[in-house]
């Protein structure tokens, strides 16, 4: 997730500090199956740092706000909001909890959420 080639579709830019702000746009490719939203435009900002529990423990976190908005393919097609709110902890060097929501634009919407399991080393055999 963090090795993105291309800076625009970065979800995070380091240093990371309160107050940060990036442009956060992503144009897809439609000639991937499936692909439909074909440009987003937004911003990402740092907005704190949290205190964030999940499933493999409690992890102090940066807060990180993205919105977009996008246009689906099609020939009618009304734009759409996203937003994505995800935490990034250090101590784990990766984003434990992400949300996505989808909006507006007629048909669809929706929302998903990840949280990290597990942290931690493997146990070698003994």
């Amino acid at each position: 997730m963090l090795n993105i080639p291309d800076e625009e579709d970065q979800l995070l830019r380091f240093p990371i500090a309160v107050g940060k702000k990036w442009d956060a746009s992503h144009e897809g490719d439609p000639r991937r199956p499936g692909a439909h939203i074909l440009r987003t435009t937004g911003e990402a900002t740092v907005t704190g740092i949290e205190e964030v529990k999940t499933p493999a423990g409690t992890y102090r976190a940066w807060k990180i706000e993205r919105y977009d908005r996008g246009f689906p393919g099609g020939k009618n097609s009304k734009p759409r909001d996203y937003t994505h709110i995800f935490y990034y902890s250090p101590e784990t060097r990766s984003i434990v909890k992400y949300h996505y929501e989808q909006g507006g634009g007629g048909a669809g919407g929706g929302q998903i959420d990840f949280e990290l399991l597990k942290y931690g080393s493997r146990r070698s055999p003994q």
